[in-house]
């Protein structure tokens, strides 16, 4: 027997009987039907208790993506968390309470973007502490003109910029000078969205009919639905796509010495909180300009980490190098005016090869020095020793010195051995020191 609360009794009223016994003769794979096709507000609202009790995800799914479930049953999903928002939100400039991390914070974007969302939480949850919250709020097509007009003034960029769209201003510049831009890059994943999609609305019409004929719980999903399904995952694929050539433009531009490829993993999924299909360029942007405000430390950072690999282990008495860790003393590694490092190799024979690895960690060392040594720009200064290493990488020559063409300054020459020393020779004793000296010490974190 479902537990019905009082609420829900009053919301029914005399179709509370007919509702309640329909649900409770429902099977697991009729409930998931009702979920999706049906148009009874009755129906859903009691099908909103028996999932919430039994959490069964797949029918919560399909009752938020269904365009009749009311209000009320939305609430019922999420536990009616939706409703505390308000008085937790009029807390926050006191509290300081980072609302961000707070477990329901997807189940509030589930129930923004459904089109009965409630006017007045959608102007409680534009002040809230997360950005995808706000940035939810713009999107949702029930929030009034006049909290889009106070998210347009967002300090987030991809807030503004939809806030912007939907109250039909000039689209904003995204500032990485990029081509294409945001806004170009936007107009053209919603043409191909729109070509994909042009036929949903036959799907979801064949996909209620299917589901309505069909008793075997085998038959959980119609053609209808994996046609769908194939549109999202290619529109998923396209994204990643997207994303890894908007950031390697940017990489080019602004940040040559800055590894992106985290981010490309992380950004598109940041889109998928919204929707699987989502994409907006302004997302990429506003992760890209903090980065770019701080260029200057994480490029150090990281031109310094990739170089400390270079490091080789200390060894005792006998020889071992085991529980020791990396060179943590300039004098472990100083010899003169040459670093003594290691390299190891993974194949020594005709065609012996640098793993690319290897090949970035010795650009690094070769930039890091030229930081050090003439104080250049972490973000921007360049190797010396990366096209004399590409062409050396597949053959023998490897093991020949290299002669290093920077005017003298920074690092001079670099050798490799088959033994997996590494020896990187500088003008003066004073500049190994230097360098040496970076090398091992603890990398500082950056803002």
């Amino acid at each position: 027997m479902i537990d019905v609360s009082d609420e829900t009794t009053r919301t029914l009223g005399h179709a509370f009987a007919e509702a309640l016994a329909k649900v409770e003769a429902a099977s697991y794979t009729d409930r998931r039907r009702l979920a999706a096709t049906s148009d009874d507000e009755a129906i859903l609202i009691v099908l909103s208790e028996k999932v919430s009790d039994d959490y069964d995800a797949d029918a919560v799914r399909m009752l938020l993506q269904n365009e009749h479930t009311p209000l009320i049953a939305l609430k019922k999903i999420t536990n009616s968390r939706t409703a505390e928002y308000a008085s937790e939100i009029s807390q926050m400039e006191s509290t300081k309470k980072d609302l961000e991390t707070t477990p329901s914070e997807d189940a509030i974007l589930s129930v923004m973007q459904h089109r009965n969302a409630d006017e007045r939480l959608l102007a409680s949850l534009s002040k809230h502490l997360s950005w995808k919250i706000r940035y939810g709020v713009a999107m949702q097509p029930h929030t009034m003109k006049e909290t889009l007009k106070e998210l347009a003034e967002d300090q987030d960029l991809a807030v503004r910029a939809m806030a912007s769209k939907r109250l039909g201003l000039p689209a904003i510049d995204d500032g990485l000078g990029v081509q294409p831009n945001c806004l170009e890059l936007n107009q053209a994943f919603e043409r191909i969205r729109r070509n994909l999609f042009s036929s949903k609305k036959l799907a979801d019409t064949l996909a209620k009919q299917f589901m309505e004929g069909v008793d075997d719980e085998k038959f959980d999903y119609s053609g209808a639905e994996h046609f769908h399904r194939s549109c999202v995952e290619a529109l998923k694929e396209l994204k990643t796509r997207v994303v890894h050539l908007y950031m390697s433009r940017v990489r080019a531009k602004h940040l040559p010495n800055l590894d992106l490829s985290s981010h490309e993993e992380k950004i598109p999924k940041l889109m998928d909180v919204f929707d699987d299909t989502h994409f907006d360029a302004y997302i990429m942007a506003t992760k890209l300009r903090k980065l770019i405000d701080q260029r200057t430390a994480l490029s150090l950072s990281e031109l310094r980490k990739d170089a400390r690999e270079l490091l080789p282990y200390v060894t005792d008495t006998r020889g071992w190098s085991y529980g020791h860790g990396p060179a943590n003393k300039p004098e472990q590694i100083l010899d003169g005016k040459r670093l003594k490092l290691r390299a190891y190799f993974s194949h020594i024979g005709e065609y012996s090869s640098v793993d690319y690895k290897i090949v970035r960690q010795v650009q690094a060392l070769d930039k890091l020095s030229t930081v050090i040594l003439t104080q250049a720009d972490p973000a921007t200064v360049r190797s010396y020793v990366s096209e004399i290493l590409a062409s050396r990488r597949g053959s023998r020559q490897i093991f020949q010195k290299i002669v290093i063409d920077n005017g003298g300054i920074g690092l001079l020459t670099v050798r490799f051995y088959k033994n997996g020393t590494f020896i990187a020779e500088y003008a003066s004793s004073e500049d190994a020191e230097k360098v040496a000296k970076a090398l091992v010490s603890t990398p500082p974190t950056p803002c």
